[in-house]
């Protein structure tokens, strides 16, 4: 993924599978200015996983599908990731 840095830079930075919202990736060298001294801090992402809200039939069964084969129960009252997206 292309990002903008602080500078006039933009960098490739990778997303490693199974990353997290919330989890933050430090980019060496590529933050602010430092005020006394030579060269830039580090910039620091965060990152922003977005879950979609809205499924049609094909994802919701695709979804399932891909819980059952992961070993993810999906049962009423269970207050897992699938639960919390098809409401069950």
């Amino acid at each position: 993924m292309n990002i903008p840095t602080l500078g006039d830079n933009k960098i490739e930075l990778e997303i490693q599978p199974g990353s997290q919202h919330g989890q933050r990736l430090t980019v060496a060298g590529e933050g602010i200015p430092r005020l006394r001294g030579i060269g830039r801090g580090d910039l620091v992402v965060e990152l922003a996983v977005v879950v979609p809200t809205k499924l049609n039939k094909e994802q919701r069964e695709l979804l399932l599908k891909f819980a059952e084969v992961s070993g993810e129960k999906v049962s009423v009252g269970n207050a897992g990731f699938f639960t919390k997206l098809f409401g069950e």
